[in-house]
């Protein structure tokens, strides 16, 4: 029941990220900012590992299926991220970058 909870709010979350994102880079065009997402799915963090009753052994090894290159480590999706925040990043706004070890293909 929790993980439903938790899949639902994520997933809500997420639909309302997709379409704002690029509306608000529209909006604020004119300004200094880039307006992007990182997409990724589930995430190795401290917070999973803590809630080991809601994603316990057998879950992890089921969605890690999911995965071709394996669960994400928050070390591999950060350079991404401090990357989007940089100036080397000013000429994109509006783009959605899928980080997610091959889950998408």
């Amino acid at each position: 029941m929790l993980r439903d909870t938790l899949h639902d709010i994520q997933h809500s979350t997420i639909k309302s990220a997709q379409q704002n994102h690029k509306t608000t880079a529209l909006e604020i065009i004119h300004l200094p900012y880039g307006i992007n997402k990182a997409s990724f799915k589930f995430i190795m963090t401290e917070m999973i590992q803590e809630w080991s009753k809601v994603y316990d052994e057998q879950y992890i090894q089921q969605i890690s299926q999911e995965y071709p290159l394996g669960i994400g480590m928050p070390k591999q999706i950060t350079p991404l991220i401090c990357f989007l925040l940089s100036l080397d990043s000013s000429w994109i706004t509006g783009q959605n970058i899928i980080i997610n070890g091959g889950a998408s293909l």
